[in-house]
């Protein structure tokens, strides 16, 4: 039982990397600079979230027109 909490928890968050990666192209990290790095990382999370929660089919919770 724990087992099966850990590895649900887990690919939950790794879906997240899997949208970055896949989608977005982002598989190797290239210095730039901590700030450049984490500001990029930032978008791109923030991306996938979107991505995320518009294929849960919830257009209409993200879209207030």
């Amino acid at each position: 039982m724990r087992e099966w909490k850990k590895s649900s928890v887990r690919s939950k968050v790794e879906h997240a990397f899997l949208i970055v990666k896949k989608k977005f192209g982002y598989s190797k990290v290239a210095y730039k600079g901590i700030y450049k790095n984490m500001h990029r990382f930032n978008i791109l999370f923030a991306s996938a979230n979107l991505v995320m929660y518009l294929r849960a089919n919830r257009e209409k919770d993200f879209c207030m027109v």
